[in-house]
């Protein structure tokens, strides 16, 4: 092998590496998404405690009405924006929160947007 086909060799090495995409780390979907639910529980919980007649039951009751509409367990892939989504939920301000519901959950935090 002659010295123009090792620098075209190792040229060509270099360009191949260089078009690698780099790998981040995989991100756990379940965590993810049980992640957002305690957000979500915590700032209604936030605007539970400023409100007239705070709920002691609060914090249980989200969980369990977020749990009904989303089993966090049968995710295995993120797809969406998990991070606006928390953005969002801890921007939210309590003068829309409901006793009975709490805070509206932002439409980047729909589990179809964010989970396969």
């Amino acid at each position: 092998m002659n010295s123009k086909h090792v620098v075209f060799s190792i040229a060509l090495g270099i360009a191949f590496a260089g078009c690698a995409a780099p790998v981040g780390p995989k991100v756990d979907a379940v965590a993810k998404c049980y992640e957002i639910r305690d957000a979500y529980c915590n700032r209604g919980q936030t605007c539970n405690m400023a409100s007239a007649e705070p709920d002691s039951e609060f914090i249980a009751n989200c969980r369990a009405m977020y749990s009904d509409k989303t089993d966090c367990s049968q995710y295995t892939e993120v797809i969406g924006m998990p991070e606006n989504c928390l953005d969002e939920v801890n921007s939210t301000p309590c003068s829309l929160f409901d006793p009975i519901k709490g805070i509206p959950l932002p439409l980047s935090c729909k589990a179809k947007n964010l989970f396969n």
